[in-house]
């Protein structure tokens, strides 16, 4: 199943209901196969510590600050020869972007 990743005008209600959180939902990337979270698995959280703390198998939020600092996480990914597909990169690095130009956004990692 993967990591999937969704775009959200403001932060869900809680507790997360699917069907409710679709009224906030902006765009989404899926991960077939396992890419996505198989690579943030691999990432050290030293180097990485927005994006290498991220659990593959859990819920994330990222917002504002952290948004921005992963975004720029990702443009070092970008110059690295990493494992990740570079269509992969691009499409999370534009909710990224997308995210830390709308205030109150909130980025959503959806993990297995």
């Amino acid at each position: 199943m993967g990591m999937d990743v969704e775009l959200h005008s403001m932060a869900p209600p809680l507790p997360m209901d699917w069907e409710k959180s679709r009224c906030t939902l902006l765009s989404e990337m899926g991960d077939r196969g396992d890419i996505l979270s198989d690579f943030i698995s691999s990432l050290d959280p030293k180097v990485y510590p927005i994006l290498g703390s991220l659990d593959p198998y859990g819920d994330s939020c990222l917002a504002g600050e952290y948004a921005l600092r992963a975004l720029v996480e990702v443009g070092k990914l970008k110059t690295s020869r990493s494992s990740i597909p570079s269509e992969k990169l691009a499409e999370l690095e534009r909710l990224m972007l997308e995210c830390v130009k709308r205030p109150g956004a909130v980025l959503i990692f959806i993990g297995d």
